[in-house]
């Protein structure tokens, strides 16, 4: 999915050898809406069973889709599979992983997120079912889904195997959006609690929780970039 209209789609695929470029369909906006609408739009046109999510500066792991497809038909009861990834920053590396079972992984989502979008596997009725990506929501997007799908009784599953590298570097969205990106976590997080709400203090926690990370200062969410980046298992 090309979001950018000055950018030519042969220049994109040139890295790759003849014989694969005809695997690839490049769709292109002719103008730019957005990564939330983009996404819906290249949903429409999906016409396999798995969807498999990557970022335009992130990377597949060599086997991933076949790891991710031995998956899927090994438990058909799962909706959707994640993985650990290995993450760059700079001249750091470090793994970052993910709950294992589907009851650890909607206990972590449900005080914020911790699935990188790069690593993201649903089968595609499943997220056609819950109406795409929500929007409304310019930035995480991918956590409001992630909140979403489990409001609608999608059952989640994690491979302890990183099948995604993330590039953490200076002008990515990621980095740039950051504080941005808080606060539409916030407005999920605040929508998914409101929507289930049951009075418990871990609702009550999760959503200070939040806004503390939204309301933080640039340095202070710098530190514990940091601090979580060499408390991570490092590969490399």
């Amino acid at each position: 999915m090309l979001d950018d209209p000055d950018v030519a789609p042969d220049k994109l695929l040139a890295p790759l050898p003849l014989t694969q470029r005809s695997r690839v369909r490049v769709l292109q906006n002719e103008r730019n809406l957005g990564l939330t609408r983009s996404l819906n739009r290249g949903i429409e046109h999906c016409q396999g069973e798995i969807l498999a999510r990557l970022d335009d500066d992130d990377r597949f792991a060599p086997r991933r889709l076949e790891r991710v497809l031995e998956t899927f038909d090994a438990h058909p009861e799962v909706d959707v599979v994640v993985s650990d990834t290995q993450v760059v920053a700079g001249e750091r590396q470090y793994r970052l992983t993910v709950p294992r079972g589907h009851d650890h992984i909607s206990r972590a989502l449900q005080r914020r997120n911790v699935l990188v979008h790069s690593a993201f596997n649903v089968r595609l009725s499943t997220l056609k079912a819950v109406g795409g990506y929500n929007d409304a929501y310019r930035y995480a997007q991918d956590y409001e889904l992630y909140l979403r799908l489990l409001r609608h009784g999608a059952r989640f599953l994690a491979l302890s195997e990183p099948l995604a590298e993330r590039v953490e570097a200076e002008g990515t969205i990621t980095i740039n959006r950051r504080q941005h990106q808080a606060l539409y976590s916030l407005a999920a997080l605040c929508l998914h609690h409101a929507t289930t709400w049951q009075g418990e203090g871990a609702q009550v926690r999760a959503v200070c929780a939040a806004f503390a990370r939204f309301a933080a200062p640039q340095s202070l969410r710098r530190s514990v970039r940091w601090w979580r980046a060499i408390s991570r298992r490092a590969d490399g």
